[in-house]
This record gives structure tokens, sequence and C-alpha cells, in this order.
């Protein structure tokens, strides 16, 4: 349901872009830029906090190490120094995934904003 939820947003909103005006267009990648990314990384790092994450093998439960963790993981960096713990493993690759997807959206959405700005220039 969450995941569902994830992928949703994002596919709603480009929708509408490329059905509307170019004032909407950024109107609604602001909205996501400012308000769906960073509630979406909260989120994961707030399971990470409950869960825990693994530092040199030992669990630790601080949310500003889980904020961290989820944003390398969001933008699929994967440093290493913090690993998931059992429990989030499936959580941890469900959000590199949605981050992967959406990152690929955005990109593909501020592409189409920009041509379309330079074509009504």
């Amino acid at each position: 349901m969450v995941s569902c939820l994830l992928l949703a947003v994002p596919i709603m909103v480009i929708d509408a872009c490329l059905s509307k005006g170019a004032r909407v267009r950024f109107i609604e990648i602001t909205i996501l830029l400012l308000l769906y990314l960073p509630l979406v990384i909260y989120a994961y790092a707030k399971l990470y906090e409950e869960r825990g994450l693994l530092y040199n093998g030992e669990l630790i439960h601080a949310f500003t190490e889980s904020l961290y963790f989820s944003v390398v993981t969001w933008t699929t960096l994967g440093y290493g120094d913090y690993q998931p713990s059992e429990s989030v493993r499936l959580w941890a690759a469900s959000e590199a995934f949605f981050g992967y997807l959406f990152m690929a959206l955005l990109i593909a959405l501020l592409m189409k904003f920009i041509s379309t700005e330079k074509k009504n220039a």
C-alpha cells in the first residue's frame, strides 16, 4: 500500500504536467521537490530510526544517522558506512528503487519543461 502511494504521487503529478500549461508544470515540480521528496525521505528515516541501522556491526537507533542513510539510499549513492538491519533491508531496497525512478521522472519532467519554455520564447 505504501509503495503504491510512493509511486502514484509522482506519476500523477507528471501526468498532470504533461496535459497542462507550463505554469502548472513549474508549480507541480516545486511541489514535488519541496513537499513530496523531503516527506518520503523523512518517513524512511523514521522507519530506519525505529528498526535500527548497522554501523560497524552495532545496531544504532539515532535519527541523524537514519536521515543520512535515507538520503544516501534515496539518491542510490550507497557509501556503505551504514547498512540496513535485517528487518529493513527490503524497505531500503524499495527506497533506492523509488529514488532512482523518482529522479529519472523528475529529470524527464524538467527537460520537458525546459524544452516547452524554449519553444514559447
